[in-house]
């Protein structure tokens, strides 16, 4: 929720910045510097929305009857990590821009406020992603399934459907991420949960279960 928030946050100031040029009166000195700061709203706002603009497309193409497949959303992520930069940028010139002694005024500083916390939730968000998926063997588990075939005492924390897991070769436990709230790309292999919307965790039990059904699906395969 916090992440849809900072969307939300992230479009207003969008559409301020363009209803601030279009509306007041600016000097030819002045013009550049205003198409620039349109320009950067603009790109702030499709890359910091761009997994919530790309869940609405699919939407929109699945009720054209447009299949999309497996696509990978991990270029979503990197695009939320480049929006954070460019909302950084854009915060520190809105207040440069602003006249000394208004800058200790209320809304200079609660509007930086916001910004900088949009900033940390869009680092921190595409950041423990890209470091959670490091390898494409890294993806995701039906939990509610795999609950079926064992308890998973130690998994009790997660009360999601699935979770993401990384994946190990050896006998160890299992580091998972159990999404609390939202998930974009739910249809790929390494779905997007934004920060601090989840929950992680190691498993043994998981472990052992997941490595059990490997090596049976591969007896299977041998057969």
């Amino acid at each position: 929720m916090l992440f849809m928030m900072c969307c939300i946050a992230v479009m207003a100031a969008t559409c301020s910045q363009i209803f601030k040029t279009l509306f007041s009166e600016n000097d030819k000195s002045s013009q550049g510097r205003m198409f620039a700061m349109n320009l950067l709203t603009v790109v702030m706002s499709l890359c910091f929305a761009a997994p919530v603009l790309e869940l609405m497309f699919k939407a929109f193409s699945a009720e054209l009857g447009s299949s999309m497949g497996m696509q990978s959303n991990r270029w979503t992520v990197w695009a939320v990590l480049v929006g954070s930069g460019a909302v950084a940028v854009y915060g520190y010139l809105l207040y440069g821009g602003t006249p000394k002694d208004k800058r200790g005024q209320f809304w200079p500083i609660g509007r930086s406020i916001v910004l900088s916390g949009v900033v940390i939730v869009g680092v921190m968000s595409s950041i423990s992603h890209l470091t959670f998926f490091r390898s494409y063997q890294d993806g995701i588990a039906n939990i509610e399934l795999l609950r079926k075939m064992a308890p998973l005492k130690d998994l009790a924390q997660c009360n999601s459907g699935v979770a993401f897991v990384q994946f190990r070769e050896d006998d160890g436990p299992i580091k998972y991420r159990c999404p609390t709230l939202l998930m974009f790309g739910g249809e790929t292999s390494q779905p997007f949960a934004p920060w601090p919307d989840f929950v992680d965790g190691e498993s043994q039990e998981l472990a052992v279960l997941i490595h059990d059904t490997i090596q049976a699906a591969q007896k299977l395969g041998e057969k």
